[in-house]
């Protein structure tokens, strides 16, 4: 059957078990935790959008159309993100040096605090996951989510 036909349209579609829920969920609750230990640590900010955003700058910067192209935003919607993290002092927004039309996208010094414990963070839930499944199950795990991130890049 091809997608959007039905044989019956009167008949409700059901709400179905897929692997695209479980990975949804799976995403969702690493991101919870991760959006929790930053908070137990005074980075409450993280917690939204504008956190998240922060996910995609990275130590050495990023040019602000990259990261609109990243994040899948609209222009303006990273701007209004922007400015909030640059009123809370976790970014700084620069001419930048590869095309002076364009800003470049900074942590401050309270960004880049964030930025580190949040790779911490990161690295204490990936050997948790390695302790509960084993390294032979981790490995087997990252494998087969690059090979699904393969398919649908195709």
């Amino acid at each position: 059957m091809e997608y959007g036909k039905s044989s019956n349209l009167t008949k409700k579609p059901e709400l179905i078990d897929h692997i695209g829920l479980d990975l949804w969920i799976t995403a969702q609750t690493w991101r919870q935790r991760l959006i929790r230990e930053m908070a137990k640590q005074g980075y409450d900010w993280f917690d939204g959008a504008p956190g998240m955003l922060t996910m995609h700058i990275g130590p050495n910067g990023i040019s602000q159309t990259a990261l609109q192209s990243k994040t899948s935003l609209t222009k303006q919607a990273v701007q209004q993100l922007l400015d909030k993290l640059e009123r809370d002092d976790i970014i700084v927004r620069t001419q930048n040096p590869k095309d002076k039309r364009a800003k470049q996208v900074s942590f401050t010094k309270k960004g880049l605090a964030a930025f580190t414990l949040a790779n911490r963070v990161k690295i204490q839930i990936q050997a948790d996951y390695k302790k509960q499944l084993g390294q032979e199950q981790f490995d087997q795990l990252k494998q087969l989510l690059t090979q699904i991130k393969s398919i649908n890049d195709q």
